[in-house]
C-alpha cells in the first residue's frame, strides 16, 4: 500500500461521499448534519495522489445521552476496487488519533450490517439491535471507549 493519510475539507469527499454511500442523491446533496461544525475533521486516504477512502469526525453524542466526551465516527466509505488494501482502517485510525488529540473518550456510530466485521477488528462493540435506515440499508450502532 502507497498510502497517506491527510485531514482534507469537506468539499474534497463529497464525490467519494456519494459513489460509495449516497449514489441515489448528488454531490451537491451530500451534505451531512455537522459537516461545518468546528470541531468536525475529515479525513481521506490516498493512493498515488488518488483520494480512495474517506471518514468524518464530530462532537457529537449518542441519541439520549450528554456525553461530552463522546464523538461520532459518520461517513467512512472506500472505493470498491480499493477495498481490503488497509485505506479504511488509515482513515479510521486518522479519527481515533484526531479524538484523542482532543481529550475524547467515546467514539460511535452507525455502522452498515456488512462493515459490522471491520469495526469489531478494531475493538468496536454493537450496541442494540439491528435497525433499517431508509434507502441505505440495515445498520448497527457500534461504540469504542478509548
Amino acid at each position: 500500500m502507497n498510502a497517506s493519510v491527510r485531514q482534507v475539507a469537506q468539499p474534497e469527499i463529497k464525490a467519494i461521499r456519494q459513489a460509495v454511500l449516497r449514489p441515489y442523491l448528488s454531490v451537491a446533496e451530500c451534505d451531512l448534519p455537522g459537516d461545518e461544525w468546528p470541531e468536525t475533521a475529515h479525513f481521506a486516504a490516498f493512493s498515488d495522489n488518488m483520494m480512495v477512502s474517506i471518514a468524518s469526525i464530530y462532537h457529537e453524542p449518542p441519541p439520549g445521552s450528554d456525553r461530552i466526551d463522546s464523538w461520532r465516527l459518520r461517513g467512512m466509505a472506500t472505493l470498491p476496487e480499493c477495498r481490503g488494501g488497509g485505506y479504511g482502517t488509515a482513515c479510521l485510525q486518522a479519527c481515533l488519533d484526531h479524538v484523542r488529540s482532543k481529550g475524547g473518550q467515546h467514539i460511535w456510530c452507525n455502522a452498515r450490517t456488512p462493515a459490522v466485521p471491520f469495526y469489531e477488528r478494531y475493538g468496536f462493540r454493537r450496541i442494540g439491535e439491528e435497525f433499517e435506515i431508509p434507502k441505505i440499508g440495515p445498520h448497527y450502532v457500534m461504540e469504542i471507549e478509548l
